[in-house]
Parts: structure tokens; C-alpha cells; sequence
């Protein structure tokens, strides 16, 4: 890059896809829009930003000027167009849709795609899983013990979430975890029991309520006081199960799962905590205690 030429950064984060536009809120919007300002000013500053890239246009719908502008714009910036012609036979009449966006996945650094029905993009971006996103999860379920023969379930139940509006990191994990739910039964059931450890409903709540989402993942946002005895009333079930020769699992809601595990697996390492959707209906569950709501009264 030389000082003459100038940088393009992204105002978004490479891992999602534009689909709708809502995707950006105002700030990034009002950045595109500058930098949309910036290249049409000094467009010699953005001569190589893509250089070596290629970038796929696929089009439904006949078009001039939506396909010269891109093709004008992504070629006066070094990069490379390929033109899938989709105008005689629509995407996914000769291969499916899925199909396509791995493919092309391979082969090119963007798409950009104009379409009858939305329906079309969504699935398209719900194929475009990444390995990392397959090595992250399978990582997340053998930390927990679980085991990953069936990748093919694993991959499709990832596919499937990534369909909706959550496809972070923890989503598909929990994804995979309620497709292996007959698995994850069986590796603590002793004659078709499960022993458990549940929790006061309106503990469960306060801490569904409280969950917060960051650069950590699903995490607690509760006092210290509250997490500490939390810990302790968790350990001491543990204990007088092990003590009648049982090892229970925490049983609670599938959507708190991860959130509280990760609180307690620096003291519990070896605690299963399971998701109530990651139970099928025909295990019988043994309580052995519960985590009383008493605790609350220490925020």
C-alpha cells in the first residue's frame, strides 16, 4: 500500500452479513455514508482497497444501472467481478441455495445479490457457516464432556440456527446441545434416571433477568455477595450427592445454561449443568435438592 493510497475499513464486522440494512445502526450508517463521500472525492486514494478480491454479482432480476454501478465501482477499486446470470433459471431451481453459498464461499470474498425473495439471502447466509464456527462449537461441547461422532447432526442444527437473527458463538453451541439431547441424557442417566439438582423458580428468573451479553459470551450480571453464595449453596449439593454415591447434575432453564456454568466452573470443573430442552420427555428425573431463592436477599 502505498502513502498515496488510502485504507478502507469496514464499518462492520466482517462476521455479518447485510441482509436487510438494519443490520448497521446510525453510526455506522453515517460512516458508509462518509466514506461513500470520501471515495467519490478522491477515488485515486481507493485504487487497490480490493485489490486480489473477487466478488460475485448474482442476479434475479434484469438490470443496467444497479449492475454497471457495482461492476464500475468494485473495478475502479482493483477488484475483480464475476456475473452469475440467475435472470432464465432462479436460484435454487439446479442447485440449492445452500449449495451456492458454499461454493462460492471458496472461491470469492464477497456477494452481492439481487433477488425476488428475501428468503433467497437468508439462506445464503445461514449456509455460510466457517469452519471456525464448526471448531468453536465442537471445542464448547467436548470441554463439556459431550461427544461429537455425529457431526452431521451437529452441522445441521448449526445451519438451522443460523436462519434466525442469533448465529453468535453461544447460539449455535446451545443449538447443537439440544440436537445432541439423547446423548447428553444418556451420559448421566444410571438405569434411564438422572439425578438433579434444580433451582427456586424465582431464583431461575432473577437470574434469567439479570443475563448480560459481551465479548465473554452469555454471562450473570449479579452482585458479588449473590455469586458467592450462589457457588456455595451448588457445592454443598454436590457434596451430599457424591456422599450418597450419586452424581447429580444442575438442571435449569436451556437459555441460562451457559451464562451459569461459565459462573461456576472455576469452583465446579467437573459439574454437568444441562438445560431443561436438553432432557427428553421419556428420562426420569431424580431430585436430590435445590438451590434455595434465600440467596437473593444478599443484593
Amino acid at each position: 500500500m502505498t502513502a498515496s493510497t488510502a485504507s478502507l475499513t469496514i464499518p462492520v464486522s466482517l462476521a455479518k452479513d447485510l441482509l436487510t440494512g438494519a443490520e448497521w445502526g446510525p453510526a455506522e450508517t453515517r460512516d458508509v455514508l462518509q466514506r461513500t463521500a470520501d471515495i467519490k472525492a478522491r477515488p485515486s486514494r481507493f485504487a487497490s482497497v480490493l485489490r486480489n478480491k473477487h466478488i460475485a454479482l448474482i442476479f434475479e432480476k434484469p438490470s443496467l444501472r444497479t449492475r454497471v454501478t457495482f461492476e464500475v465501482g468494485i473495478q475502479s477499486m482493483g477488484g475483480f467481478v464475476v456475473f452469475l446470470d440467475h435472470t432464465q433459471a432462479r436460484l435454487g431451481e439446479r442447485e440449492s441455495i445452500p449449495d451456492v453459498a458454499r461454493n462460492l464461499e471458496r472461491w470469492v470474498q464477497g456477494i452481492v445479490a439481487r433477488v425476488y425473495e428475501q428468503r433467497v439471502l437468508e439462506e445464503m447466509a445461514a449456509a455460510n457457516l466457517t469452519l471456525g464456527d464448526v471448531q468453536g462449537v465442537l471445542r464448547g461441547l467436548l470441554d463439556e464432556g459431550v461427544p461429537v461422532r455425529d457431526l452431521v447432526r451437529i452441522v445441521e442444527s448449526m445451519t438451522e440456527q443460523a436462519r434466525s437473527q442469533q448465529r453468535d458463538a453461544d447460539s449455535l453451541l446451545e443449538a447443537a446441545r439440544i440436537a445432541l439431547g439423547p446423548t447428553i441424557g444418556s451420559l448421566f442417566a444410571i438405569d434411564g434416571t438422572i439425578p438433579i439438582i434444580t433451582m427456586a423458580p424465582a431464583l431461575e428468573q432473577n437470574l434469567i433477568g439479570s443475563m448480560r451479553t459481551g465479548e465473554r459470551g452469555r454471562t450473570l450480571g449479579i452482585e458479588a455477595a449473590v455469586a458467592e453464595s450462589l457457588v456455595r449453596q451448588v457445592a454443598r449439593l454436590t457434596q451430599e450427592s457424591e456422599s450418597r454415591g450419586a452424581t447429580a447434575v444442575l438442571l435449569c432453564a436451556t437459555r441460562l445454561r451457559l451464562a451459569l456454568r461459565r459462573l461456576l466452573k472455576p469452583s465446579l470443573p467437573r459439574l454437568a449443568v444441562v438445560g431443561a430442552g436438553e432432557i427428553g420427555g421419556t428420562t426420569t428425573l431424580q431430585t436430590i435438592g435445590s438451590v434455595s431463592d434465600d440467596i437473593l436477599v444478599a443484593q
